[in-house]
Order: structure tokens, then C-alpha cells, then sequence
């Protein structure tokens, strides 16, 4: 039992004391801190793969928790050989200061790689140049930086996100041949490994939502060899963090090997987004599990624990701690343990199996009839990065034990939520709260702000925060123009305030959701000059942007017979010769635009950086729109109504459909609202005086 029923359980319940697993753990995380220190000094001294043995060693139980651990592990001929050296090993030039390897001040609270600012003026290397790679923050250089995190940024589109990750993933193989100072290198790996567990996890996302292609044998493959791409890169990352030298060159040289199964995981996502099966919004966020929490929990159960035949693991959140996991029973026990992605949780059917008839329980039963995985008889550990009420591990245990497996008594949780369980426990929504056996393997409580953003993860805000502080740097700067500036604050309250949070506290009167047929509809017919042409709305306009007219030029015949065939039914057509003119031609009203303008973008016409300066357009024509004395006073008439750009075509970006979407057009006709008229027709690209005498006056 993982998950229980907080009304059936008195005050002094084990389960209620929060105060004593919370001891319990700090026990164990300096009981592990010590183990670790030991152990990866061991490990500094193996130059070679042909030096490893197995020892039965006595360990000292430096926590004093009433027993002493003897466990086997890797070790050197002679394990006094390590305690003699293991002064020598655990000082680091570049910290200029021996340290502890679990338990060092090398990281921030969010897992960043830290140092300081001087020290990275005069030593960072090249890629660390790169924009947003690393950032000021608190005093002190954060290795990872704002990119980090871009997979989590709603500013940014999936193309955008795919070149950023393809980029730290080449660039940062490549900076790893070089010499580097530890904290660089440690950086560097961090990078790469976030690089490809973000592809994996997202490619994941499919399965997540009940999408299953595994008997497919090209999926299949892809998802096989994407696995072990990605424990190779967690074990980059690790091994150099335990400075293994064995670990982190074998596992460099798989990653620069198989390259081509990360632009196979891209070219995969790339082609559901284009099919309409993936949106940005799946692209999963990077796992938020602190390093030091993450090495200290797959270390300690693989101690302290019995190797099992398999573990699964739950993407996103414990993908990297399972192939982790996996890595600390090789290391610890020799051990060699498969890993089985299990792509379901709690939140993702809350979110997409609505409807649909799916309950969680058979979507995992579901998932391994159809990858055919026969678990009947074996031995599963589950592991997981963090839990509060333990539903999720309970309903995977069930699901397992219905088809033949037996999961183990305690899954490897690496941190307890039991900040959320003490400020839920009299909450009426949140029924159940986790069995302490959840906590077994646990090394850290999950930071959660008791005050300030009530129960957020203390770790996502700090990432938010450096997202903020880039947008500030990037967009709210002095020489920042008007259109910018808009553009930067529409960025700051979409991270601030996501819309599907914001808007459930909304009434019907606080808010207009629909602008089709209205003055707010970029189909609304105005008066826009932009860049030498005219056009009859900002729907033509904006569209009319998306293409260059070396790209217009080269529309096949087939193509335009798929456009015409798709504008057919509104009684127009398009010919080579209209081409050029296509936006501007008064026979297209918006819709018409909008349709051959959608035909073009599937068929590949839309020029390549129309993600980097949509949001910059589409501000500067809304500029223009509302700086129009009649529809400038409309737009101020809503007063202080929340603007939802509510649409049934998918729109998730520019506006809201099915709950959910960024609504940028809404939050920036919002900001226009709030501006002076002046203001904006100064910064209109027409003239005064078709201001004063549009159509729109």
C-alpha cells in the first residue's frame, strides 16, 4: 500500500508525523553523503576497466541510525589504498578547496552549475558564449542558463526549440573534446544530457496520450535506440560530475557515434507536429530533480536494496533517475538492470484522456500488451522523482501485479513531498496522502514555497525567474522600441500567468472570449501599410509576411492545384500570375488568405525564421490597427476585461482552444489597451493623416 485515505488516520498516525520522516530522511541523505564521498573518490582512482573487483567491505554508518550497512560494491585490491588516497582525490584545483562530492555548494537550488563571476569572466569557454547559455544570477554565474529551460518557455515555438536543442547537443559533444576546467565540463555534459532526454521525453509524450506504435518495428527501433542514447548522456553527466573517467569517455564516444539517433528523435517529433499530432506544448520540460538528489537516491537503493529483474521508470518525470538507477546497480552490485519507460501518469490523463474512456490503470496494461512485454514473475522496482499523496505509484504497482509482476515493497522515490501532504492535510480535495514506505530510499523533501506561490516548486519559480530575466535583458532594455517592449511584457505574463490557471478564476462578465465577427478579430477590415503595400485587414497582412517572394515564386502547379482545390468551396482560385499579389488582391478576404496562407505553410513555402519574428510582426501591425481613433476607443471600452482569443481550430498559440493555449493576441491587445493613443500613433508605419482619415476613424 503506497497511497492512503488521510480520513481514516488519527493525529498520531506514522503517516501524519511529518517532522519524523522528515529526520529520517536528513539521517540518510548524510549517511549517503558520506558513502558517496567514499565512494566516488574510490572511483577517481580507476584509470582502467580491467582494475575493478568485487569486496565485501564494512562501510562506517556516519548517520548513527542504529545500524551499520555492509554492502558490495566496486573496489580497488585493497580498500585501504582508497581511504589513504582519498584526501588526495577529493580536492579540486579548480574549487580550490577539498570538497564533498554529495554535498559540495557546486550547485544552486535548481540543479544549475554554479561559480563565480569573475572566475568565469577570465575562464569560460566558447560555449558558453552562446546567448542565454549561462546567466548572472544572485551574485553568482548559473551554467545553466535561460536555453536551458526553453523546452518550458511558452515564448518560444517547437522549431525554436528542436535547433536549440540540436545545437547544445553537437556543440557540446564537440566542446567536450576539448581541455576544460570540472565545473565547465560538468556544465557542458549537463547540457548535453538535458538535450536528449528532452527529445526522448517528448517523443514519449505519444505514448502518454494512448498514441501506441510499438508494433511498428521502425518505432520501435527509434524508441529502443533513443533509450540508450539517453542513458549514455545521464551517465556522461554523472560520471563526470563522480569524476569516472571509464564512464565518461565510453559514454562521450556512444553519443558522438550514434549523432544520428538524436536527429532521428527530431526528425520524428518534427514530422508529428507538421501532421498535427504534436505541438509545441508537448515538448516536456526538463526533468526538475536536483543532481545531488538524484545521484544520493539511486546510490542509496542500490546499497540498501536487492537488485531488481527491472526497473520502470515514468516519464517525464523519473526518466532520468531510472536510467540512473540502473547505472548505480552496475556501479554498486554489478548488476545489470534493463529499464521499461512506462509513459503514463496521474497529470497527463487528467489532461488528454478526457472523454476518451481511458482510465490510467488500463492505459498501463494497454501499453504493455501492446509492446508485448511479459512481466509475469518478476521482480519490478518502480522508481519515481517525488510524491505527495503516492496515487501514482500505487496505481502503477496495481497495474503491474494485474499482469504477473511483483513490485517491490519499497519503490525508489528520491524525494518526499511531504511539504504539500502537511499543508493539505485537512484539505477536502486532496483525499490521499503517501504511505511512509514511499520515502524509503528518499534523500531530499521537495523545496516547496509555504508562503509565496503557495505550494510551488521552489525550484520551477527560480527557473522562471532567470526565464524572466532574460525576456528583461532582451526586451525591456532602454533602446528598447514600443513594439518590443510589448512584446517582452505579453512574454512576462504568459510565464507569470499561465492562461489555463488564470482563466478558471474568471467570471463571465470579467471576460470576452471569442473575438470572431468583432472589432478584435484580425479579419476586422482596416486600413494597413506595411513594408510598401496595402492591405485590407491585419489578417492579410500578417499572412502575407510569412512569405518571401523568391518562395512565392517557386510554388509548383501541383501546389497551387492543393490550394485551389482547398479554396474551391469559397468560389476563388489562384494562378501563377496572382502569386505575388495574393494578399493584397481585394477578391481574398481574410479567410480566403488565411486558407491558401495555411495550404503554403504545409506545402513548405513559409520562410525560415517566421518563428523568430511572428510575435515582433504581428505587434507592429495591432500598433497600427488601434492607433485608429475609432477602434483605439472600442478597445478601451472593454475596460478591464480579460481578452481570450477563443477558437475551435487549434489555435494554441494566439489564442485558447479547448482550455488550453498561450493567448498572445489577447494578452497583447491588452497591453494596447493600456497605452495612450499618442503612443501608439507615433509608433504606427503609416502616415498621421491616413490615420486621421481611415476607414477605421
Amino acid at each position: 500500500m503506497y497511497s492512503i485515505n488521510k480520513s481514516g488516520l488519527h493525529g498520531s498516525h506514522p503517516a501524519l508525523n511529518f517532522a519524523e520522516i522528515q529526520q529520517a530522511i536528513s539521517n540518510r541523505k548524510s549517511q549517503i553523503e558520506a558513502f558517496s564521498e567514499l565512494y566516488f573518490n574510490r572511483q577517481i582512482l580507476l584509470s582502467d576497466a580491467d582494475a575493478y573487483r568485487t569486496d565485501q567491505i564494512e562501510v562506517p554508518d556516519t548517520a548513527k541510525s542504529g545500524y551499520s550497512v555492509k554492502k558490495t560494491i566496486l573496489s580497488l585490491a585493497s580498500p585501504n589504498s582508497i581511504l589513504d588516497n582519498a584526501g588526495e582525490f577529493s580536492y579540486s584545483p579548480d574549487l580550490a578547496q577539498p570538497r564533498s562530492i554529495m554535498n559540495s555548494g557546486l550547485f544552486s537550488i535548481d540543479g544549475s552549475v554554479m561559480l563565480d563571476s569573475k572566475a568565469f569572466a577570465s575562464s569560460s569557454p566558447p560555449f558558453f558564449c552562446r546567448s542565454r547559455r549561462a546567466t548572472e544570477f544572485r551574485d553568482k554565474i548559473h551554467l545553466r542558463g535561460a536555453r536551458y529551460t526553453i523546452s518550458a518557455n511558452p515564448t518560444y515555438e517547437l522549431r525554436q526549440k528542436l535547433a536549440t536543442y540540436r545545437e547544445d547537443y553537437e556543440e557540446g559533444l564537440l566542446a567536450l573534446e576539448g581541455k576544460l576546467d570540472y565545473v565547465y565540463r560538468l556544465g557542458i555534459a549537463d547540457y548535453v544530457k538535458n538535450s536528449v532526454l528532452t527529445m526522448l521525453n517528448s517523443f514519449l509524450y505519444e505514448e502518454k496520450i494512448g498514441h501506441y506504435y510499438l508494433e511498428r518495428p521502425a518505432y520501435q527501433s527509434l524508441r529502443r535506440e533513443s533509450q540508450i542514447l539517453a542513458q549514455a548522456s545521464v551517465e556522461l553527466f554523472y560520471g563526470t560530475m563522480g569524476r569516472i573517467k571509464t564512464m565518461t569517455e565510453r559514454s562521450h564516444k556512444y553519443l558522438i557515434e550514434h549523432s544520428e539517433t538524436f536527429r532521428k528523435l527530431q526528425a520524428h517529433i518534427l514530422q508529428e507536429y507538421k501532421n498535427g499530432v504534436f505541438s509545441s506544448r508537448h515538448m516536456t520540460r526538463p526533468e526538475a530533480s536536483h543532481p545531488l538528489v538524484n545521484a544520493g537516491a539511486a546510490l542509496g537503493s542500490a546499497w540498501f536494496n536487492k537488485p531488481p529483474q527491472l526497473i520502470v521508470g515514468l516519464p517525464a518525470g523519473s526518466t532520468e533517475l531510472s536510467l540512473l538507477q540502473s547505472t548505480a546497480y552496475q556501479l554498486v552490485q554489478r548488476a545489470n538492470i534493463q529499464v521499461l519507460l512506462v509513459p503514463v501518469s496521474l497529470h497527463s490523463i487528467k489532461h488528454d484522456f478526457d472523454g476518451k474512456n481511458f482510465t490510467s490503470a488500463n492505459s498501463i496494461q494497454r501499453f504493455l500488451r501492446t509492446g508485448k512485454v511479459n512481466l509475469k514473475g518478476k521482480r519490478v522496482l518502480i522508481v519515481d522523482d517525488n510524491s505527495s499523496t503516492g496515487r501514482t505509484i500505487q496505481l502503477v504497482a496495481d497495474s503491474l501485479r494485474a499482469v504477473g509482476a511483483r513490485p517491490m515493497k519499497h519503490p525508489a522515490i528520491a524525494e518526499a513531498d511531504v511539504i504539500r501532504s502537511k499543508l493539505d492535510r485537512n484539505s477536502s480535495t486532496r483525499t490521499k496522502i503517501a504511505d511512509r514506505s514511499c520515502y524509503n530510499f528518499a534523500v531530499s523533501v521537495l523545496p516547496v514555497s509555504k508562503r509565496i506561490y503557495p505550494k510551488a516548486d521552489l525550484r520551477q519559480l527560480s527557473e522562471s525567474r532567470k526565464m524572466v530575466k532574460c525576456i528583461n535583458e532582451r526586451y525591456l532594455n532602454p533602446s528598447a522600441n514600443l513594439q518590443r517592449k510589448i512584446v517582452g511584457r505579453v512574454y512576462i505574463d504568459l510565464i507569470n500567468n499561465p492562461t489555463e490557471k488564470f482563466i478558471e478564476g474568471l467570471a463571465p462578465n470579467e471576460q470576452i472570449d471569442s473575438f470572431r465577427k468583432t472589432f478584435l478579430s484580425n479579419f476586422h477590415e482596416v486600413p494597413i501599410r506595411y513594408l510598401g503595400k496595402d492591405y485590407l485587414s491585419v489578417e492579410h497582412a500578417y499572412q502575407a509576411m510569412k512569405f518571401t517572394e523568391h518562395g512565392l515564386a517557386s510554388v509548383t502547379q501541383n501546389h497551387l492545384d492543393i490550394i485551389n482545390k482547398n479554396l474551391a468551396p469559397r468560389g476563388v482560385a489562384v494562378t501563377t500570375e496572382d502569386l505575388p499579389n495574393l494578399f493584397i488582391d481585394p477578391a481574398f478576404n481574410a479567410g480566403s488568405s488565411k486558407i491558401a496562407a495555411n495550404q503554403l505553410r504545409i506545402l513548405g513555402y513559409v520562410r525560415a525564421d517566421w518563428d523568430d519574428v511572428k510575435a515582433d510582426i504581428m505587434c507592429q501591425l495591432l500598433i497600427q490597427k488601434f492607433s485608429y481613433s475609432g477602434l483605439y476607443k472600442m478597445l478601451r471600452d472593454t475596460g478591464d476585461k480579460y481578452l481570450i482569443e477563443g477558437n475551435d481550430w487549434g489555435d494554441t498559440y494566439w489564442g485558447v482552444c479547448g482550455k488550453r493555449g498561450r493567448n498572445v493576441l489577447g494578452r497583447m491587445l491588452m497591453q494596447i489597451r493600456n497605452l495612450d493613443r499618442k503612443i501608439l500613433v507615433s509608433e504606427a508605419i503609416v502616415d498621421k493623416e491616413e490615420l486621421v482619415d481611415g476607414s477605421g476613424k
